[in-house]
């Protein structure tokens, strides 16, 4: 697995996880769904966008924040797209797609959580 190593993490019995991204480790406390990202934006190649489809929540947790505040200081946030409750099938949640792509100075949001029908 090029740049990522398993270990046991007795603190959370869960697992640590190591990024070529961030430097030495991810923050011990993490959502899960960034390890994903992490993974994607490492896979993306030079000029190319990648869409992380991600729970809303994961926007809010303070916890994220240093992983946030990572993606923004290293311009690879492009856009951040809020969709509606029902988008995805079977799930209440409120997705958002987190668009990727490099040098990026300004993130655009856009609030399509209105917008119905569109599926």
């Amino acid at each position: 697995m090029h740049g990522y190593c398993l270990e046991k993490d007795n603190a959370r019995s869960g697992i640590k996880y190591v990024s070529n991204l961030f430097e030495d480790r991810l923050p011990a406390k993490l959502s899960p769904e960034w390890y994903f990202v992490d993974k994607l934006i490492e896979q993306m190649e030079e000029g190319k966008k990648a869409v992380a489809v991600l729970p809303e929540k994961v926007m809010y947790f303070s916890w994220d924040t240093p992983y946030r505040k990572f993606l923004l200081e290293k311009g690879l946030v492009e856009a951040v797209i809020e969709l509606p409750k029902n988008t995805l099938n079977g799930t209440l949640v409120k997705p958002i797609l987190l668009v990727l792509s490099t040098n990026n100075t300004n993130v655009r949001f856009v609030d399509a959580s209105d917008y119905i029908g569109l599926w």
